[in-house]
């Protein structure tokens, strides 16, 4: 066969260019330097069919897959290198072998965690397709050494797969984890660097993610950390900060940056807070020009803040725009959106975790430099 190609249903993958030779002997043909391409990449594949009267027909195939690319879940894309092998029937059948990601990509404001959940949902309401449902799954998935992937809202994320696909083609299950070691995630406008972080999967009949991440950023002169945890309809978040502040005295860091500057009442551990006009006014246009942001200014970050205060300002609505020059330099831009004369420009410079060089210039043009210093005593 010669140009052959070989798709089925909705599954991601399917062949194409399908070249080589199929041997006949009795009821069994044995295939013979079978190559194809699937996703941008090049499997080889051995083995032989036969039919057996009474069993009808009868496969074992094995295949050598190199740097092909998968989509799945929709828009987060891997290349995966490994060795599959595909034995039984077609009423009866088993796929297994163990595949290494080396590379992945993902599709503007893709959501990982949100996309299993709604795949999990939607498969429950699909239609059964009994060949789907009767294609067993046993496949280990493992990362590459210092993979990274890189999002509209992450930078430089270093991860460790470890997972088991088991379950059915129509219905598949992961166990495992995928582990977040280190990098840099983008949340509600502000940078936070990733102290730890892990999404295990540990139930046996659905798809159900576990999230446990910490992150930290540095803002004013405090260590703000964020604990979350749990699944992402139940997510609860923990915050702490250094030097040690009250729980609505972080928030009110975070929001209006300062820690006294309005009076939220929240509890030490909660569900996540949904931080009204600053979350909702970032998101929408986040996804409307945040991409030309990027074009921009490279790597810079926005967020609206509807009470962020600082040297000669008023506490009104303003737009802050955020350029990481480096991991230890970064430039923020804030103006009052009621005024073309309130603008601020602050440069911060960490020197180490102890020390950091602040430069402000305020809305009356003054200059003025900050030289901040963390001590701990115990």
């Amino acid at each position: 066969m010669s140009g052959g190609r070989l798709y089925y249903g909705s599954l991601p993958n399917g062949f194409e260019d399908v070249n080589g030779a199929i041997v006949f002997d009795g009821n069994r043909g044995v295939l013979e330097n079978v190559r194809a391409a699937s996703g941008g990449g090049q499997v080889q594949i051995t083995g032989f069919l036969q039919y057996v009267n009474d069993a009808g027909l009868q496969f074992n195939l094995a295949a050598e897959v190199s740097s092909v690319r998968v989509r799945y879940p929709e828009g987060l894309s891997t290349w995966v290198d490994g060795q599959v092998s595909w034995i039984g029937t077609p009423q009866n059948s088993l796929i297994e072998g163990r595949l290494v990601m080396h590379r992945q990509s993902v599709a503007p404001n893709f959501d990982l965690v949100q996309s299993l959940l709604r795949r999990n949902e939607d498969s429950a309401s699909l239609p059964v397709i009994p060949f789907l449902s009767n294609l067993r799954l046993n496949l280990e998935i493992l990362s590459a050494p210092e993979m990274r992937l890189d999002t509209l809202t992450t930078r430089n994320l270093q991860t460790d797969v470890e997972l088991r696909i088991q379950g059915t083609a129509g219905q598949p299950v992961w166990l495992g984890r995928i582990g977040i070691l280190q990098g840099e995630i983008y949340f509600a406008g502000r940078r936070y660097a990733v102290n730890r972080g892990e999404i295990t999967f540990l139930n046996p009949v659905r798809l159900e993610p576990i999230l446990n991440l910490s992150v930290q950023a540095r803002v004013q002169r405090y260590d703000i950390t964020m604990d979350f945890t749990g699944p992402p309809d139940r997510l609860t978040v923990t915050y702490r900060s250094d030097p040690p502040l009250p729980t609505r005295d972080i928030l009110n860091l975070l929001v209006a940056g300062s820690p006294r500057e309005t009076s939220l009442e929240v509890s030490a551990t909660q569900t996540v807070p949904q931080v009204g006009a600053d979350s909702l006014l970032t998101q929408a246009l986040r996804s409307q020009v945040g991409s030309r942001l990027d074009r921009l200014f490279g790597a810079g970050r926005f967020r609206v803040d509807p009470q962020i205060s600082g040297i000669g300002r008023s506490t009104s609505a303003s737009v802050a725009v955020e350029q990481q020059l480096s991991d230890d330099l970064s430039i923020l831009y804030v103006t009052d959106i009621t005024s073309s004369q309130q603008q601020l420009i602050q440069a911060e410079w960490t020197i180490s975790p102890k020390l950091s060089v602040v430069g402000i210039r305020d809305v009356n043009g003054l200059i003025g430099v900050n030289f901040q210093i963390t001590l701990r005593f115990r």
